[in-house]
């Protein structure tokens, strides 16, 4: 078949579309269980149009002879890279030529055949042909790039109503008079707002579904800006602060969380593998916690990483880490921090966020669970040494 010959791009455009429509509908209540960006780069990555790019630099001679008296043909073969199927999908635009070349194995095999050929007949038989193949790979690529560039915005709003849909059929569910057997992959909000004391959900029969709580994205930010404020403070006043310990430091923090969530911001508990320095919970659920850290070195704020990880619980899924710099570049070390975090093996994506310019954040998976995602914001402060009381800090780095 010659190539840019079959279906017209936009109806592989419009095809694509009700393949996604139908593969989202087609998700079930497994997907609860998966972090909504997993599932939408999947989708993403099963639907993206990637039209070939060829590699003629990499050219290589892969058959050459005499067919017969007097008659030489030559096959060339390009790598390229994308999905080879596309080759056979007509352009919006292309020339009335015939593309004869074969697709094998990610290569592109151009044939010329030519007779009382010569060198230079044949390399210029062959560029013709590769650039009319060039050139209509380019119209097509332009022609799929708004599809492309718009892919992940329009499944992840997809993936979000099959989502909401699902949860609302899990909440009827739940609704009901009726024991149901219970499966514990489901999340729900739970509400952390500023001056409310926080109830769990409604206890419900042992055996009904209940769902996990969650801290919404607008509360954890309330709680991120809440510590960010301390933080300006104390480095509006760093006399003040400078002669405390991270644990003196850490309860002024803990005060301005507890004037504003009543209570359910806790410190030293016992949480995962060890000692947390601040943590809010709600019922059984630690829905946010806080570890506090001098910086001192690279070795020490890995540690710190791995801390963090060690104390947060498998259902906890966001976290902070102050970083409290003392006499030292801040620019330089959250830098550093942030490649260290970006290093670290449970590291999945950065993702934004409205914070200031010593503030990073991050994806994380729970170690060992691709699947559990958890969000780390690092907050780092400028905490400099009062004059005359400028001491040496177990493990802080002179």
């Amino acid at each position: 078949m010659s190539h840019f010959a079959s279906q017209f791009v936009f109806d592989v455009v419009n095809n694509q579309n009700r393949r996604i429509r139908a593969d989202v509908a087609a998700l079930d209540d497994s997907m609860l269980s998966e972090p909504m960006t997993d599932v939408v780069q999947q989708l993403v990555r099963w639907h993206r149009l990637d039209v070939p790019v060829l590699h003629p630099e990499r050219t290589e001679v892969v058959e050459r002879g005499e067919v017969q008296p007097g008659v030489v043909r030559v096959v060339f073969a390009v790598p390229f890279d994308g999905q080879p199927g596309l080759f056979t999908v007509k352009p919006s635009s292309i020339m009335l030529v015939p593309f004869d070349a074969v697709v094998r194995n990610g290569e592109l095999w151009i044939t010329v055949q030519q007779a009382n050929a010569t060198k230079e007949n044949i390399e210029s038989a062959f560029q013709k042909q590769l650039n009319l193949y060039q050139h209509a790979l380019a119209t097509l690529a332009s022609d799929v790039a708004g599809w492309n560039d718009g892919l992940n915005a329009s499944v992840a709003e997809l993936v979000s109503a099959r989502r909401d849909q699902l949860l609302r059929a899990r909440d009827v569910v739940a609704s009901l008079e009726f024991p149901v057997r219970r499966r514990e992959d489901a999340v729900i909000p739970v509400a952390v707002k500023r001056r409310v004391h926080v109830t769990a959900a409604r206890p419900m029969d042992r055996e009904t579904f209940q769902p996990e709580h969650e801290l919404p994205l607008a509360d954890y930010e309330e709680i991120i800006a809440a510590m960010r404020s301390m933080g300006i403070v104390m480095e509006r006043a760093p006399g003040a602060f400078a002669g405390l310990t991270e644990e003196g430091v850490r309860d002024f923090f803990l005060a301005v969380l507890n004037v504003g969530f009543r209570g359910d911001a806790m410190a030293e508990v016992f949480n995962g593998e060890g000692k947390t320095d601040i943590l809010i919970r709600v019922g059984e659920r630690n829905v946010f916690v806080a570890e506090f850290k001098v910086w001192g070195g690279e070795e020490e704020f890995r540690k710190a990483i791995d801390q963090l990880l060690r104390n947060m619980g498998w259902r906890d899924t966001k976290a902070s880490i102050v970083l409290l710099v003392r006499n030292r570049n801040v620019t330089d070390v959250v830098d550093t921090a942030d490649r260290l975090l970006r290093d670290h093996k449970c590291f999945k994506r950065t993702t934004p966020h409205p914070g200031g310019e010593l503030e990073r954040r991050y994806v994380f998976h729970w170690p060992g669970d691709e699947k559990r995602e958890l969000i780390i914001t690092l907050q780092a402060f400028a905490v400099p040494d009062a004059p005359g009381k400028r001491q040496r800090r177990k493990g802080v780095a002179e």
